[in-house]
């Protein structure tokens, strides 16, 4: 008993110091003017924070006894690796060049922004019940709205252009002009929505 305990505490003083260097790479990446050494602190961060995701899926693996609880948390493990991933190649690797894959991995990001809760939602349901229990089929109807959300934000990409001397700031083409908020709040009326330009 004593044994486990003690490598529980190492596990943990083991994790805090992985997560004191990610945050002071953090930190010192803000601040570091040498590329090569900017780009070390980045990646150090990257991995440490992936790396106890991992860990955190492998002990998952061996800790949780129903398999649809598993499956669900493991699922969401790797997403949420997946968008530390994509963060990762957005803002340090393509975030300059205002292309269309940076782009596409912001969009990419509501994959597993959607479905993570989504799968917490499943996780829920099976708090309180037998080690056999499984999620019912109608609950499962879930993965509709969430996949409707995910491809719908792609449409939404189509709605938007960047003005031509930043490609991070982006504005929308629909929706109130700026003269009919003004005149909403002046007035008191209902605002008129601008015609598509």
């Amino acid at each position: 008993m004593e044994k486990t305990n003690r490598r529980a505490l190492l596990y943990a003083i083991g994790v805090v110091a992985l997560l004191i260097i990610a945050y002071y790479s953090r930190a010192f990446h803000t601040r570091v003017e040498e590329p090569v050494l900017k780009m070390l602190l980045v990646m150090i961060r990257s991995v440490i924070q992936i790396s106890l995701i991992i860990a955190w899926c492998s002990s998952v693996r061996t800790r949780i006894i129903n398999q649809q609880v598993r499956r669900y948390l493991m699922a969401a493990g790797s997403l949420m690796a997946f968008w530390l991933v994509l963060r990762t190649c957005k803002w340090e690797f393509i975030a300059q060049n205002g292309t269309h894959l940076g782009r596409y991995l912001w969009y990419s990001y509501y994959i597993p922004m959607v479905f993570v809760p989504l799968l917490g939602v499943f996780i829920i349901d099976h708090i309180g019940k037998t080690e056999n229990y499984r999620t019912p089929n109608r609950l499962k109807y879930l993965y509709l709205p969430a996949a409707f959300i995910v491809a719908r934000r792609s449409v939404y990409a189509s709605a938007q252009r960047t003005t031509s001397n930043m490609p991070w700031v982006v504005s929308f083409r629909w929706g109130m002009t700026g003269r009919a908020m003004k005149e909403s709040v002046m007035n008191g009326s209902m605002p008129r929505c601008a015609p598509r330009a």
